[in-house]
């Protein structure tokens, strides 16, 4: 690199444009390469082009989401855990990446209802079925509109998933609208898909599942795992041990279907995202917790592939009998796991039972820590819903 006789700072214009880009701008974090179109007009035109984008979109990671409960501060805070941190930090560190005030949630919910390529669905005004789609890396927000006409006090909108529908690129939200009868006890269950930046939903095919499992297709903490351009619930029956059924979407077909988990009797069984693969971690008595992946996804063949037992990690410092219960596993890379136990405290250990270190919370905060099934990835691909006009754009 050429330096001056002065200062010995880089002078960035003797290097290759192509250095610049693929070298330097490729590899910065998404908020230094916002920071750097600020500094010249050339740095902002190179990475504002499609080819730049997209090739800084397929070079980040997909990371585990850790909702952080600050009591002392009323927020819930969305975080990241990265272990690209560790060399810096000496140990596993949360990242935020969103936070959202206690006093506006309701019941103690956490209202994240869906992720999908580092864009996040939030209430503005739930009973009115008001939504924002944001974008936290860019500071970007866009309204959803999922009702037609006026919100009546027996309908309620349910967000199922936010995904890219591949084939016209649009992100679109699939949810329903419950509309209860108070006379017949009963309530009507209708599907739409809407693209974000429209407000015309379109109607789509009932799941073929039990209206009382339809819940399970709308709770944030049974989030669907995308895998092969098709989001999974692990949905199961009404028996004591299920035969692992998981519901199916098709995100280019925009149908449901059935497909069939592990058929091992367990106690508890959840989707698992596995390093671009579809898992799941199965247990009988939530302290050993056994993980299949799916090796033939048209025949819908698994494979037992390790097993990892709490009471038993090596290294592990003396663990409390009563919160040594497994509550979530998210995948933090290949080899590494985070396993969220009862109470709020989350481990970091290999996949052959290595305890790696505990999740550390901040000082003087009373502090609880939870997995959540969503995986974010940072985004600063420039969005037609977040450009439009007459306020429908906003910055955060």
């Amino acid at each position: 690199m050429a330096m001056t006789d002065s200062n010995y700072a880089t002078v960035l214009d003797d290097l290759p444009k192509e250095i610049i880009i693929d070298e330097v701008l490729l590899r910065l974090p998404a908020k230094d390469v916002l920071r750097c179109r600020m500094v010249r007009k050339s740095w902002c035109h190179a990475t504002s082009t499609k080819d730049f984008l997209v090739a800084y979109h397929k070079r980040q990671p997909s990371l585990p989401v850790i909702k952080q409960i600050k009591y002392n501060s009323n927020h819930y805070i969305l975080a990241l855990c990265d272990s690209s941190t560790i060399a810096a930090r000496s140990k596993l560190c949360c990242l935020p990446i969103f936070r959202y005030p206690i006093p506006h949630l309701d019941n103690g919910r956490f209202f994240i209802y869906a992720i999908c390529d580092g864009l996040i669905i939030v209430p503005v005004c739930e009973d009115m079925g008001l939504f924002d789609v944001c974008n936290p890396t860019t500071r970007q927000h866009a309204p959803l509109r999922l009702l037609q006409g006026r919100m009546l006090p027996n309908r309620s909108v349910q967000i199922s998933a936010l995904y890219q529908h591949h084939p016209s690129g649009e992100y679109r939200v699939l949810y329903s609208i419950w509309t209860r009868n108070e006379v017949l006890r009963n309530c009507t269950i209708d599907f739409y898909v809407l693209t974000v930046g429209s407000n015309k939903p379109r109607p789509i095919g009932q799941p073929p599942v039990d209206y009382k499992l339809l819940n399970l297709l709308t709770c944030s903490s049974n989030a669907p795992v995308l895998h092969r351009g098709n989001l999974h619930w692990k949905l199961g029956t009404y028996s004591f041990y299920d035969a692992g059924n998981i519901m199916l979407f098709d995100t280019t077909a925009e149908a449901f279907r059935w497909m069939l988990g592990p058929t091992n009797t367990y106690l508890s069984k959840s989707l698992l995202e596995m390093d671009s693969a579809l898992g799941m971690c199965c247990s009988q008595n939530f302290i050993v917790t056994d993980i299949y992946v799916i090796q033939d996804y048209e025949a819908e063949v698994w494979d037992f592939m390790y097993r990892i037992n709490i009471s038993e990690l090596e290294d592990s410092p003396p663990i409390d009998y009563r919160i040594r219960c497994v509550e979530k596993i998210a995948m933090l890379n290949e080899r590494e796991l985070l396993i969220e136990l009862l109470g709020g405290t989350v481990l970091h250990c290999d996949i052959n039972g290595k305890f790696l270190g505990i999740i550390e919370r901040d000082e003087g905060e009373k502090t609880s820590m939870h997995i959540m099934t969503f995986r974010f990835r940072e985004n600063i691909i420039s969005l037609p819903f977040f450009e439009m006009q007459d306020g429908f754009g906003k910055n955060m």
